[in-house]
């Protein structure tokens, strides 16, 4: 990062390891291109190294699959919850986890639903080895999630997760979409949504109390509570607001609750019943 955001003095170097291969390095920046399915390991030292950012970038325009995403990459955790998907058919989702350390680690998912949480065998006791990584369909776990949000929990070590939302409708590829663990809070500020569009806001409890959660619009015009933005999530559960019958536009999302939750908000841009994408 700038020295004159870290106040770093000296130069800085960044590492790139694909898989097993050879790192690729830079003088504080590098970038690589994937080929095949495989994690990316990415340290950096020096002076400047406490202010490092990395991101990974997918893009597809085929007959059944469009859409461009960017994910930030992230530090590995035991415990995770991601939010994207739907139950929209045509509509999957997809768990990557990686695994930085060198030894197997044994990871349990879940998905909290409106309905409140589901588990299935399926989810349990999967294996991601070590320097390696594991995906995961989400309608073996939740086939019949209506608001998704996956909890992911880590034993033996720790893990990186990506959620993968892909969507065709009917044959017509509608979007594509990455995103990472969500963190909770009990005061949340999303801070771009794209409105231009009807979307929704996708809010969830991981802990086992209930949470009263209030939503607020935020534009160029100011403060604006959200129509039907206050309301009551249950433990463990999830909750879809929709966002639409808005000034087109590009708004922020403060929210605000009294236990910790999560929350993302999905946009979507298409034309009819052509090909689109989304974003959360």
């Amino acid at each position: 990062a700038p020295s004159l955001v870290t106040g770093a003095q000296g130069p800085g170097q960044v590492d790139l390891t694909v898989g097993s291969a050879a790192a690729t390095s830079g003088p504080e920046q590098a970038s690589t291109t994937v080929a095949v399915p495989t994690p990316v390991q990415v340290d950096a030292t020096g002076s400047a190294a406490p202010g490092l950012s990395a991101v990974q970038a997918f893009a597809a325009d085929s007959a059944d699959l469009r859409g461009l995403t960017t994910a930030p990459c992230t530090s590995s955790m035991t415990q995770a919850e991601l939010i994207a998907g739907g139950a929209a058919p045509g509509r999957q989702e997809r768990l990557v986890l990686a695994n930085p350390g060198a030894n197997e680690v044994t990871v349990d998912v879940s998905v909290l639903d409106s309905s409140g949480p589901v588990t299935s065998d399926a989810g349990r006791g999967i294996v991601v080895p070590g320097h390696g990584r594991t995906s995961v369909l989400l309608d073996a776990v939740a086939p019949a999630a209506q608001s998704p949000i996956v909890s992911v929990s880590v034993r033996g070590g720790s893990v990186t997760a990506a959620l993968s939302d892909a969507w065709l409708d009917g044959s017509v590829p509608a979007g594509l979409e990455t995103t990472v663990p969500a963190t909770a809070g009990t005061s949340l500020v999303i801070p771009v949504v794209d409105l231009e569009q009807a979307g929704l806001l996708r809010l969830g409890v991981p802990g086992t109390d209930p949470a009263v959660a209030s939503v607020r619009l935020l534009s160029s015009d100011g403060v604006t509570p959200l129509t039907g933005g206050v309301q009551t999530i249950a433990g463990r559960s999830s909750l879809d607001l929709p966002l639409a019958g808005l000034p087109a536009g590009t708004y922020a999302l403060a929210v605000e609750s009294d236990v910790p939750i999560v929350g993302a908000a999905m946009s979507q841009a298409r034309v009819d019943a052509g090909p689109g994408d989304i974003a959360w």
